[in-house]
């Protein structure tokens, strides 16, 4: 046997391209890349209110708005929004208890906190 066929080594594979994607931790999205959540999926997947005859729609509120909350949405931003997509929120402005929306913002945004400090 020829020796020189022993050292023969098959070419290197190629190396697949890899494009890194840019990480959005730490810093905020573009506003024109951020999406609001669904809010009627979040109304669909909440579970039935203490009458039992539709939604619990304040959990609907605050889920959304946690949602919100990890799509780098503002306290203010969600709150505001809140208002024009959930139909309690609107009731109690209308009620004059303006505090729900930024109230349901502001917790969900807190958990959105607890939740981050747990990894």
């Amino acid at each position: 046997m020829d020796p020189s066929w022993t050292q023969l080594e098959a070419p290197p594979e190629p190396t697949p391209a890899v494009i890194p994607l840019p990480s959005r931790r730490g810093h905020p999205a573009p506003e024109h890349e951020r999406t609001w959540p669904d809010y009627g999926r979040c109304v669909a997947g909440a579970l039935p209110n203490m009458e039992g005859n539709g939604r619990d729609r304040s959990m609907a509120d605050f889920f959304w708005c946690i949602m919100a909350a990890q799509r780098e949405w503002s306290i203010e931003e969600t709150a505001s929004r809140l208002l024009e997509v959930s139909g309690k929120a609107h009731e109690r402005a209308r009620l004059r208890d303006e505090g729900y929306a930024l109230i349901t913002a502001q917790n969900a945004a807190a958990e959105r906190g607890k939740q981050r400090g747990r990894g």
